[in-house]
């Protein structure tokens, strides 16, 4: 592992596509399994589509389908391996479209899931962004894909008030990124 910049800590960022079809909570499991053989000494970044919805809000179906519960339980061991949370939206990403209205829905499938650390840092706020792209999939009068992808692009920043940075401290990143240093500052703030 190699730092961006001498100002940048090392981290590692997962690009995740999680099968869908026949059997897929085993085959999801299976993989969940098997990155959690890579180390988690480094901050982890988890990203893209997940294919599965944990909640019944999470898709606009009137019959929700939801991961059984040992598919849930080898999830939430994945995320507290990794000591990572979700980035926090509720926008549905994905968008199943057919002839039949009624059997068309949506659902919020591609998240980010980031170090617990970024979810609450005292120097910057964390926000998910969906923007609406040309190459997404639109519906037709047919049932025939006019586009590339029937996803939502997803986008993950930090950043700052601008109106407040200048009366924000100047803290160094090594020092701003230690946890230690977080739980302190929030402490002497109470």
């Amino acid at each position: 592992y190699t730092s961006l910049s001498s100002t940048h800590l090392p981290f590692q960022l997962f690009n995740c596509y999680f099968f869908t079809g026949n059997n897929k909570a085993a085959i999801q499991s299976s993989l969940l399994k098997s990155i959690r053989t890579i180390s988690n000494t480094l901050p982890s970044f988890f990203c893209g589509d997940f294919n599965f919805i944990t909640d019944p809000s999470d898709s606009s179906s009137p019959h929700p389908s939801l991961p059984p519960t040992s598919f849930l339980d080898e999830f939430t061991s994945f995320k507290e391996y990794f000591n990572i949370s979700e980035a926090p939206h509720q926008d549905h990403t994905y968008f199943r479209l057919t002839q039949d209205s009624m059997s068309s829905h949506t659902s919020r499938l591609d998240r980010f899931y980031v170090p617990g650390f970024s979810l609450h840092s005292p120097l910057f706020d964390l926000s998910v962004s969906i923007f609406p792209h040309s190459s997404n999939y639109r519906p037709r009068s047919s049932n025939i894909r006019s586009s590339f992808s029937d996803h939502l692009p997803i986008f993950l920043s930090h950043h700052s008030d601008p109106s407040e940075e200048s009366n924000r401290p100047s803290i160094p990143l090594w020092l701003a990124l230690s946890p230690e240093f977080e739980t302190t500052l929030r402490n002497k703030w109470r």
